[in-house]
């Protein structure tokens, strides 16, 4: 997952810190030297930080310092240990939102501008809901969450109770999947073309339409 996020990615991550379990963190920092509160994004799940191409300069041009990071496992940003073969080898620990959300955290003391805004999209709106659990209004001035949800994102999607009762034989499957299987899925999913992934959207939500 992690060479797919770096080769999208729009921002180079010139920074790095150790978190406080061992794994290193790669980030950056936009706009250092503007006066406003910092904004730090944190991506979804296998995404890079084009997601926020067009939400950048305008945070710039109003002032605000811009945070980047990759999520620890993707991109330049590195696990504690060696993942192993299948993701039942992965320490939940490792990988868990309360984790990445501390990541967050000590991310904030590291670049010592702190309080900060989070804006997060998908899986990020987890994390920066925790992150706030976590840090509280001493890292986090403001959230900012797009397009996930506040907990796990299986029963709350949509409302759709059958993926709730799907997920425990999914999560069986997938998790003895060795990562290498799935690396031409990845590929693929990120050539998708955007109008097959609102299609495909706008089928899960039952509506004739999803309008961007």
């Amino acid at each position: 997952m992690g060479s797919l996020a770096a080769k999208h990615a729009l921002w180079p991550k010139d920074r790095s810190f150790v978190a406080s379990d061992g794994a290193r963190i790669a980030y950056t920092v936009l706009g250092e030297d503007l006066p406003g509160t910092p904004v730090l994004f944190m991506n979804g799940w296998t995404c890079p930080d084009a997601y926020w191409r067009k939400i950048v300069p305008p945070v710039l041009a109003g002032g605000h310092p811009v945070v980047l990071f990759d999520t620890r496992g993707h991109g330049q940003s590195r696990l504690p240990q060696k993942p192993g073969r299948t993701p039942i080898d992965l320490p939940v620990e490792h990988v868990s939102v309360r984790r990445v959300a501390t990541d967050l955290v000590e991310l904030v003391q590291e670049v010592g501008r702190g309080p900060v805004v989070m804006a997060g999209h998908s899986m990020g709106v987890q994390g920066i809901f925790e992150a706030y659990a976590v840090g509280g209004p001493a890292a986090v001035a403001g959230l900012v969450p797009m397009a996930g949800t506040y907990e796990n994102p299986v029963p709350t999607f949509a409302e759709m109770a059958v993926l709730d009762r799907l997920f425990p034989i999914a999560d069986v499957l997938f998790s003895r999947i060795p990562f290498r299987s799935l690396r031409p899925f990845m590929a693929q999913a990120h050539r998708m073309p955007p109008a097959m992934g609102m299609a495909i959207v706008g089928r899960l939500l039952g509506t004739a339409e999803v309008v961007t």
